[in-house]
């Protein structure tokens, strides 16, 4: 059976899985972000499920595969979780490693989202 011909939900369930092992950082080389580009199908499948979007983490990882965060893909991402509870985790790094512009519209967004945030 090839990829294209698994039924939605089945591969919603596989990228959820990705995303959680990538630790829900918005990163263009980790899942979901990099899952969104491979074809029209799977987009559409990712930026209709507000699961994908749920979690956020914007610490910065530490050791050999450092990865940061993207402020402005972080906003996107809070973006896509529509009314959704949103479980959030930001570092003390990643306010030092974040333009002071980017970072103001992070903010402005999660203080917007506040009602969302998961207990």
């Amino acid at each position: 059976m090839h990829i294209s011909s698994f039924p939605p939900e089945i591969l919603s369930e596989i990228f959820l899985w990705a995303a959680a092992l990538a630790g829900y950082r918005p990163n263009k080389k980790d899942a979901p972000l990099n899952v969104s580009h491979t074809c029209r199908a799977w987009r559409e499948l990712l930026l209709t499920d507000a699961r994908f979007w749920t979690n956020l983490d914007t610490s910065i990882s530490p050791g050999p595969r450092a990865t940061s965060c993207d402020v402005r893909m972080a906003t996107l991402w809070l973006e896509r979780t529509g009314d959704a509870k949103i479980h959030y985790h930001i570092g003390s790094n990643f306010m030092r490693q974040s333009e002071g512009a980017s970072f103001g519209l992070l903010h402005r967004e999660i203080v917007r989202r506040q009602a969302q945030w998961a207990s």
